[in-house]
């Protein structure tokens, strides 16, 4: 998505450089203890992986944290929840809907948002790229849902669309 946004501009000691938007959560060590915290929570000293050689990861240290004016939006999820990007890894999480509700049960964020997932990544499991991406509107439908505030509203559309999406797979063969 093409959007004029602030970014967090989080620069290692030996160069690498990545930007990401201050609620984007990021896996970092900081006094030993692994953490996934927002980016915007990051402090200048933090370790973060980034991309060695040879594939392997290395942990370097936060060198310099600034904010930046930038455009495009990305949030894609993964199976793992984990992503590389620009050389760091980083998480697929970010702020949403359901924030409050796991802060208010003690249930962190990237942990909530993985288990809220887990039936989509089930279906990913089960009905493979092709015909996962037949089905994306639902999805889709969820998340604009969640974006508006209007989540718990749509449920009830969504999971007609989902089981006539169903109805309209079965009649499908498609090769995966």
């Amino acid at each position: 998505m093409t959007a004029a946004s602030s970014f967090v501009k989080l620069e290692t000691a030996s160069g690498a450089v990545l930007r990401l938007t201050a609620d984007h959560h990021l896996f970092v060590t900081r006094d030993g203890e692994r953490l996934e915290i927002p980016s915007s929570k990051t402090l200048v000293g933090d370790l973060v992986h980034v991309a060695g050689r040879h594939g392997a990861s290395e942990l370097e240290a936060i060198a310099s944290k600034s904010l930046v004016a930038g455009t495009g939006l990305f949030n894609p999820y993964t199976l793992s929840g984990s992503i590389v990007v620009d050389g760091v890894a980083a998480s697929c999480h970010s702020s949403w809907a359901l924030d409050g509700l796991f802060e208010l049960t003690g249930i962190s964020v990237p942990d909530g948002y993985q288990a809220a997932f887990a039936p989509v990544r089930a279906m990913y499991r089960v009905l493979g790229a092709d015909r996962m991406a037949a089905i994306e509107f639902i999805i889709d439908a969820v998340a604009e849902a969640g974006n508006t505030g209007t989540l718990f509203s749509s449920l009830a559309p969504v999971a007609a669309s989902a089981l006539a999406g169903g109805a309209w797979l079965a009649t499908r063969s498609r090769a995966v």
